[in-house]
């Protein structure tokens, strides 16, 4: 690509968001996905956020699947998504190669991290990639994690401006949660989440090695109140009783 075309790339985008602001600037109410969003296109403007709608069905399914039989002596640790380095699952990698052999890795879904996932499960009880699995599957990988990780850097445009839906499939489990504090989390489930402190590889382990610390009880009952929150808040329902308290009738 030449520096010709990344000048015109650059031109498009601001021309776009010019369009984008001229447009929005009419509306009396918004509906974004982000804060950040918010104080981009609509400031000055009463705005809700919504970072997602939850998949009714998910949790139907979720709640049907069954508790599983099978009691481990090691720490489950599962990440569902996008197994790109470009998403932090090359520092999820590295994190876990410095902790404790009790500890076991499950990853789930594509990405550039999958060749290194697959040398690795060869000689080191800790790897594990499952592939891409169906719905019902994913549930059942789920059901038996000790902890739920989301490793996306906080620091990118993508990350302030959307939220991942994947915190919302995860916070509907009710398993505890570890993320990289993304301004995108809403204020009313922000303190629901366990937090990455910092953007490095030691940093991850050491975020794990403090919630492998905690007691199985303390971690349930804050991967439950999350769900309760986000059941409440992110469901259809939820959404059209809140949207009906603030819209004029």
């Amino acid at each position: 690509r030449s520096d010709n075309d990344s000048g015109v790339r650059k031109f498009l985008k601001k021309m776009d968001s010019f369009f984008i602001k001229t447009l929005v600037s009419s509306f009396n109410f918004g509906i974004v996905l982000s804060d950040g969003l918010a104080n981009k296109y609509l400031p000055n403007k009463p705005t809700m956020v919504i970072p997602g709608i939850v998949n009714n069905a998910f949790v139907n399914k979720y709640k049907n699947r069954g508790t599983p039989n099978i009691e481990n002596d090691f720490f489950i640790i599962t990440y569902c998504g996008s197994l790109n380095s470009d998403y932090g699952v090359d520092k999820l990698i590295d994190a876990v190669l410095l902790l404790e052999s009790n500890v076991r890795l499950y990853c789930y879904g594509k990405g550039d991290q999958v060749n290194r996932l697959l040398l690795l499960q060869k000689t080191d009880v800790r790897f594990n990639y499952g592939g891409f699995l169906s719905e019902g599957e994913l549930i059942d990988a789920m059901k038996e994690s000790d902890l739920l990780v989301n490793v996306r850097p906080a620091n990118t445009n993508v990350s302030k401006m959307s939220f991942p839906s994947k915190l919302l499939e995860y916070a509907c489990t009710g398993k505890p949660i570890l993320t990289t504090r993304l301004l995108s989390i809403p204020n009313r489930i922000k303190n629901y989440f366990y937090y990455i402190d910092g953007d490095s590889v030691e940093s991850i382990a050491k975020s794990i090695i403090r919630i492998q610390g905690l007691t199985p009880k303390e971690r349930e009952l804050k991967g439950m109140a999350l769900r309760e929150k986000v059941l409440i808040n992110y469901t259809d329902k939820g959404l059209l009783s809140s949207l009906n308290k603030i819209l004029p009738q």
